[in-house]
């Protein structure tokens, strides 16, 4: 495990199982001259939990490649998310199932390979933040999701949103629901996603206030 970095960088941790990507990486981040530092890469998951547990301290964003024999390994997203940390996944597979069972899962953000550097870093950046970075084919996949109109929100989605509409502090939030702070993050964000997929953008609280009463998920008398 590598030394922290300072607090103003986004500390960044990559598992993928080919070491140039691993490198490639690296040196889009470093060329871009974001405030972003690969601190530690690894071949895969299992490796990763060798040097890091749960609640570990110097890592903000997970990149993660999950694709195991042609398809998207949902249980390793999940056993990520569930450690606590934020995640984007990184792979070459595309198809709109794949990328919304990922996100279904517990990822933040789902980028394909093929979309370049600066949806990477720009996917990076906004992976700590209450705003998500949607892809291309991120926004088509969702965008050709049957309920895309009134987004179709998890239970546990609906319920961390809630219990946020009524406390100012996440922190808060994740107390009462027995989860991570970064977890709430995560379903915040891609409730947010799947508004902007449907055209319906909620970057403030107050916006996503207003598409949950107009989808009657909550009342103005229940805040």
């Amino acid at each position: 495990m590598t030394a922290a970095v300072d607090a103003a960088t986004l500390a960044v941790v990559v598992i993928d199982s080919q070491s140039v990507v691993r490198a490639g990486i690296r040196a889009w981040c470093h060329e871009s001259r974001a405030p972003i530092e690969v601190v530690d890469d690894f071949a895969d998951s299992d490796e990763f939990f060798s040097a890091y547990s749960a609640g570990s301290p110097g890592v903000d964003v997970v990149l993660l490649d999950p694709a195991r024999g042609g398809k998207v390994d949902a249980s390793v997203i999940r056993e990520i998310c569930s450690a606590g940390f934020r995640t984007v996944v990184y792979s070459h597979i595309g198809n709109a199932h794949a990328i919304r069972s990922a996100l279904d899962s517990g990822a933040a953000t789902y980028l394909v390979k093929s979309e370049g550097r600066d949806h990477l870093i720009d996917a990076l950046l906004s992976a700590n933040t209450d705003t998500p970075h949607i892809g291309p084919l991120m926004a088509a996949a969702l965008s050709n999701d049957p309920t895309i109109d009134r987004p179709l929100l998890a239970p546990r989605e609906q319920e961390v949103l809630i219990a946020w509409f009524r406390t100012e502090s996440k922190n808060v939030v994740a107390e009462q629901l027995f989860i991570s702070t970064s977890t709430v993050r995560t379903h915040l964000q891609r409730i947010r996603a799947k508004y902007a997929a449907a055209g319906r953008p909620a970057a403030t609280k107050a916006a996503l206030v207003a598409r949950a009463i107009q989808d009657g998920l909550i009342g103005i008398d229940e805040l």
